[in-house]
């Protein structure tokens, strides 16, 4: 059992500075039980590194899957006094490289939703990821388009504008599109005739821009670049 346990733990990267302390095999998914191999963490405040634990509580999260069975992380998380702040304020240990802060998936399977929603969209990408053993909503895999930077590439020259729903008839986006690469290179938090404008001004060098008839849409184009057609 020591053997795998070792095996387990070269499947985290150093820098994510977590050992496998056990693994429990059910029939349809593995869980696996982390912990810290850091001696030391930085104050988010001071940056002073703490040795002084004040207490530990466990994560649960979703990891990419091993075949047909999912993999389930429960990490446990050490609480730090920080005594070089006044006064002594606790915080809690990060994994960044691992999972995000209130996540309930691995920063891993975050990037790979990513990659689905661009290619297949919502609820095309939940179809998709259910045969691989993720679960995951349309919507959910919506709210990972806020997070994707724009892609290098050549400047835009032609652009689409359209709005799309981060949850639908609640809140709404838009999305800006390269139209001769047909790859999406920005997502903007709202669809108001405000935002889009100053996107458009950053960019002067589009000549041509795709929309439907929305008059928001319509006016922010006319206001961020006159230029274009």
């Amino acid at each position: 059992m020591q053997t795998l346990i070792n095996v387990l733990s070269r499947l985290f990267p150093a820098e994510f500075q977590v050992v496998v302390e056990r693994c429990e095999m059910e029939a349809d998914h593995v869980s696996l039980h982390l912990s810290s191999c850091a001696a030391a963490q930085p104050c988010p405040r001071c940056q002073v590194l703490s040795h002084s634990i004040h207490s530990r509580y466990g994560r649960q999260f979703q990891h990419l899957p091993w075949g047909h069975l999912s993999v389930r992380i429960q990490l446990q998380v050490r609480w730090f006094r920080c005594r070089n702040c006044h006064p002594v304020r606790t915080f809690a240990e990060q994994f960044p490289d691992l999972v995000a802060p209130y996540a309930r998936y691995s920063t891993a399977v975050c990037r790979l939703f990513r990659q689905f929603v661009l290619a297949v969209g919502g609820e095309g990408g939940k179809k998709l990821l259910a045969s691989l053993s993720l679960r995951v909503s349309g919507d959910r895999l919506l709210t990972e388009q806020q997070h994707i930077c724009p892609l290098p590439g050549p400047v835009p020259r032609v652009v689409g504008i359209d709005d799309f729903a981060f949850k639908k008839g609640l809140r709404y986006g838009t999305i800006i599109v390269d139209l001769e690469t047909r790859r999406a290179i920005d997502l903007l938090p709202d669809r108001k005739a405000e935002t889009v404008p100053q996107w458009l001004l950053r960019h002067p060098e589009i000549e041509v821009i795709s929309q439907d008839r929305s008059t928001e849409y319509e006016r922010a184009s006319r206001e961020g670049a006159p230029q274009a057609v």
